[in-house]
């Protein structure tokens, strides 16, 4: 079982949840999440702006670049969670640095225009929901276990990226239908 370096301000005692206590599997899995989420979100700061540079489409990087500065925000909030527990017993963000970096170079070599954002906005797309489940379960767990506001804070951040990529989806679309040949 996991320890904490200090007491979270909104964490419950030992004993006032009638179903769990701290240091439960479910505290781990809700810990190892939070880390999961930070790394995840520090691989998207390091690898999206290439993905970004390479966008002709002046809407689409910009939500991107938009979305990198949430982005941005999200980490810094996650790691002001973190500061009170112990590093992660697993953390699997290789698997979203492996997709974006792999969609990046396959596409990179493509001639620049609608074809190419498109895809890297499809990759970027895939990269933000990769984020999606967890938010969601780190959520849930953290409500379960008593903290109250590291579930409202995650509800935001998930709110956040369901709406880049609500966007991202409408841009997409919309460049679809003005590009693509009619059949």
């Amino acid at each position: 079982m996991r320890t904490t370096t200090s007491p979270a301000p909104t964490r419950l005692a030992i004993g006032e949840h009638p179903h769990m206590t701290i240091g439960t599997p479910f505290e781990d899995l809700y810990i190892d999440g939070l880390w999961n989420l930070q790394a995840g979100a520090r691989v998207m700061l390091v690898t999206l702006p290439r993905m970004a540079d390479l966008i002709s489409q002046q809407d689409l990087a910009a939500v991107l670049h938009d979305g990198l500065g949430q982005t941005s925000h999200r980490v810094e909030r996650l790691e002001a969670m973190l500061v009170h527990f112990e590093g992660p017993a697993r953390v699997h963000a290789a698997e979203v640095e492996a997709l974006i970096g792999h969609g990046a170079r396959y596409v990179a070599g493509w001639p620049s225009g609608n074809v190419r954002d498109i895809a890297l906005g499809a990759v970027a797309r895939i990269a933000w929901h990769y984020a999606i489940p967890e938010y969601e379960l780190a959520a849930a767990l953290a409500e379960s276990i008593g903290y109250h506001q590291h579930a409202i804070d995650l509800r935001t951040m998930l709110a956040n990226v369901c709406q880049i990529d609500e966007t991202l989806h409408r841009i997409i679309e919309a460049h679809i239908a003005a590009h693509a040949p009619r059949g």
